[in-house]
């Protein structure tokens, strides 16, 4: 009887601990999310909730955009043709909206180890492949520190201004988010007459729409921060997002272009998935 009660209490207490804590351990490692895709914090204004988005652009494998590090991204496509590429993979998954794009960008703005000077608002975000000839796939074991050299998709030497990986606040990866290749996201456009650097926009409601949380107009010069360009204006219908590999300091994780119709497709403009967790 003592033995009963006492592996009774054991239990008991065993299950009281885990009930308090793993809520706690489940929050600092997020698992919620598919293979290829990234936890991204929930963000007032833009995200309600945690989502996942793709860690890598879309990769096109027999029609489905698949979020993986092997290949090329899946370029050349209209944006219907990019939202049914994501939707192919299930009920839950789409083709990033504007916000969620927003959401991720603030995350990234926010983490100190994404600026060159290792403190937010000073130096510059890196801004990925941006400076070469072509996209390329993810280096083979590095964490993209490297930039690229439009060929391997490596270089040897150090350049953070080309790191191709950005870090979230959860310590979740995402590749290319800024530069390799433009991505549509699924909102139409907005045109605010703009073509400014990011990080000297000061329109309140197009820096809501496509800028940073922080004020950084005096990073005036160079990098401006890494942040990227600005191209608002006409009425063509689309937006995408992040910079291409040729852009130079125009790319950046808040580069936004909304003078392209929703039916271009070039080699240089692809996308990347999100999974809503259930």
């Amino acid at each position: 009887m003592r033995s009963i009660l006492f592996f009774n209490f054991f239990f008991v207490g065993v299950y009281f601990l885990y009930a308090q804590t793993i809520p706690v351990w489940f929050w600092k490692n997020p698992k919620l999310c598919p293979p290829g895709y990234a936890q991204v914090p929930a963000l007032p204004g833009y995200a309600s909730t945690d989502f996942c988005v793709g860690a890598y652009e879309a990769k096109n494998v027999g029609g489905v955009a698949v979020s993986q590090p092997t290949g090329t991204p899946w370029g050349s496509v209209t944006r219907a043709e990019a939202i049914a590429g994501c939707q192919a993979n299930g009920s839950r998954y789409d083709l990033i909206s504007n916000d969620q794009w927003q959401a991720i960008a603030r995350n990234i703005e926010n983490v100190a180890t994404n600026w060159s000077s290792g403190v937010v608002g000073s130096g510059a975000i890196n801004r990925g492949n941006s400076a070469s000839s072509s996209s390329v796939t993810a280096c083979a074991g590095t964490d993209g520190l490297y930039g690229s050299n439009g060929g391997s998709g490596c270089t040897s030497t150090v350049n953070f201004a080309l790191k191709r990986t950005h870090t979230l606040s959860n310590g979740q990866v995402i590749w290319d988010f800024a530069g390799n290749v433009n991505e549509w996201v699924k909102d139409a456009n907005v045109n605010y007459s703009l073509t400014q650097f990011i990080s000297q926009v000061t329109n309140t409601t197009a820096k809501a729409m496509f800028g940073p949380g922080g004020t950084y107009t005096s990073l005036n010069s160079g990098e401006y921060g890494g942040l990227g360009k600005l191209n608002s204006f006409s009425a063509g219908g689309a937006t995408f997002r992040g910079g291409n590999w040729g852009e130079g300091t125009t790319s950046g994780i808040f580069r936004a272009e909304t003078a392209f119709n929703n039916t271009d497709r070039f080699d240089d403009i692809g996308f990347r998935c999100v999974y809503q967790i259930p």
